[in-house]
């Protein structure tokens, strides 16, 4: 990922049949762990939004975007929940 983000490291595992999880390292911002279930969003602070678009047994889709809502805190949301830290 790009030094203007801010991030050092960004993990991202898929987990059956419906979860996603993210944790990203960020040295300025502070680390966060995310899991979303189903679809949904997370967006970083640091300009970064990720979208899980589709998800199923097989897999997720996944769109990342050099944007992000809220340049002062981390969102997320997820259709069949969400785990945030």
């Amino acid at each position: 990922m790009a030094a203007r983000f801010g991030c050092s490291e960004f993990f991202v595992t898929y987990a059956t049949p419906n979860r996603v999880v993210f944790e990203v390292r960020r040295p300025k911002l502070g680390d966060v762990h995310v899991s979303i279930m189903g679809t949904g969003y997370l967006g970083l602070a640091n300009g970064v939004t990720v979208t899980v678009e589709k998800i199923d047994a097989s897999g997720a889709v996944l769109r990342f975007s050099p944007t992000t809502s809220d340049t002062k805190h981390d969102k997320a949301s997820g259709t069949e929940g969400l785990s945030m830290s």
